[in-house]
């Protein structure tokens, strides 16, 4: 795109096309609204666009994530720190934002109320979550100028491969968290399957890209890559059961994986004492 070109809601529209997005499909959206440029009509226009491609058959989901803070949180007023795009999407008129204190997703098309209101009796990112209602759609995930360590649906990969490490809860994640929805009752989350370091998702990305199974773009002037989220868990669950290790960084400072790596290795050594 050159540099001088507007970007507007009809060339986002031609560009979510190219990407192999239409009528009736579902998509999950991790996005950097700066490296798609200045918009006019700014990051409405981006929702809006979205919404012209997948009609009204379809749907478009965005993480609402938040940070506990030790006090009840008010979700209907509690912004998420992922950015303009999904702080403007959780404000958008229909938008439903699913039932969870810390790990909420805002999502929009038909049956959204329900798989919202289902997230209550789910993990974070587990099964019964909206990423699993996703996968269950036929989605897509679309991550817009941004790289796969924001790829949420692979924690579902974790809890599906039963990775030994999903218990290890960053501080502050250890006791749970109280929150009031939108609805006004009051919900908590329960400390399991809980979403560790994603820095080593890429791997998942690589091993996708060399089967061919990406599709990549631009939107705006991001770089873009759309992937189905059927397709993301079973490689992700089958490169997590053969190596979940591969999956802990290596930074010193990192608050979880190096715990998860003393869980792998305790393991280990049961096993050899075992034999």
């Amino acid at each position: 795109m050159s540099p001088d070109k507007k970007i507007n809601k009809a060339g986002l529209v031609a560009d979510f096309r190219a990407l192999g997005l239409g009528s009736g499909h579902w998509v999950a959206v991790h996005s950097s609204l700066k490296a798609i440029g200045w918009v006019e009509g700014g990051p409405v226009s981006v929702i809006e666009a979205l919404r012209e491609v997948v009609g009204d058959g379809g749907g478009i989901m965005l993480p609402l994530f938040i940070r506990p803070r030790g006090q009840l949180i008010d979700l209907s007023v509690t912004q998420s720190y992922l950015g303009l795009l999904p702080e403007t999407f959780r404000n958008y008129p229909g938008v439903i934002r699913s039932a969870h204190p810390t790990h909420s997703v805002g999502i929009l098309g038909p049956g959204a109320l329900e798989m919202a209101e289902e997230h209550r009796h789910a993990s974070y990112i587990g099964r019964g979550s909206p990423w699993d209602h996703l996968a269950h759609l036929d989605g897509y995930v679309l991550h817009i100028g941004c790289d796969w360590s924001t790829s949420s649906i692979l924690h579902l990969a974790e809890v599906l491969a039963e990775v030994p490490f999903l218990d290890v809860a960053y501080p502050g994640w250890e006791t749970g968290v109280v929150a009031r929805h939108t609805d006004g009752s009051v919900i908590s989350d329960i400390p399991r399957e809980v979403p560790g370091d994603s820095a080593e998702f890429v791997l998942v990305r690589r091993e996708m890209e060399r089967r061919g199974m990406l599709e990549r773009g631009k939107v705006g002037r991001a770089d873009s890559v759309i992937a189905s989220a059927r397709e993301m868990l079973d490689v992700g669950v089958g490169m997590m059961r053969a190596d979940p290790e591969a999956f802990l960084c290596h930074q010193d400072d990192c608050a979880v994986c190096p715990r998860g790596r003393e869980i792998i290795s305790k393991l280990k050594q049961k096993r050899k004492g075992g034999k």
